[in-house]
């Protein structure tokens, strides 16, 4: 009786991890294949994400071009799979100065994101104060 539960426990645990063991050999060659056949132009992530276009295929390295003009050099190990096309979503300009609401929480033309209340300014500072920024 204990002979039959014993082979049913062990297809139980081997089965399935024989399984996952086989689907993650083929996935692993689907990567490696990509990675051989990788050309210039094409767009590509790596493993860290990083969306790019490939320039230039070396034997071990891979030069992306990351943003226009700025080109860095990659382990070729480090292309996981190639981007698919993405439509970006469009960005509506930012309104000019004379479509922003009259409130008091919105900045007025002349204001500078920069001016501190006059009690920040640094020579409005109590040297004594042990909170003071200023050494």
């Amino acid at each position: 009786m204990e002979l039959p539960i014993l082979i049913l426990l062990l297809l139980v645990f081997l089965v399935p991890t024989f399984l996952m063991t086989q689907r993650e050999k083929k996935r692993a060659n689907q990567v490696r294949a990509f990675q051989a056949q990788l050309q210039g132009g094409e767009r590509v992530i790596t493993v860290a994400g990083l969306h790019a276009t490939v320039v230039q295929v070396k034997e071990e390295t891979v030069d992306l071009e990351i943003a226009p003009g700025l080109v860095t050099t990659w382990d070729r190990r480090s292309i996981i799979r190639a981007a698919e096309d993405e439509v970006l979503p469009v960005v509506e300009e930012a309104p000019v100065d004379s479509e922003w609401p009259e409130n008091g929480d919105v900045a007025r033309e002349g204001d500078s994101p920069r001016e501190l209340p006059r009690e920040a300014h640094p020579e409005n500072l109590d040297p004594e104060d042990p909170h003071n920024p200023r050494p």
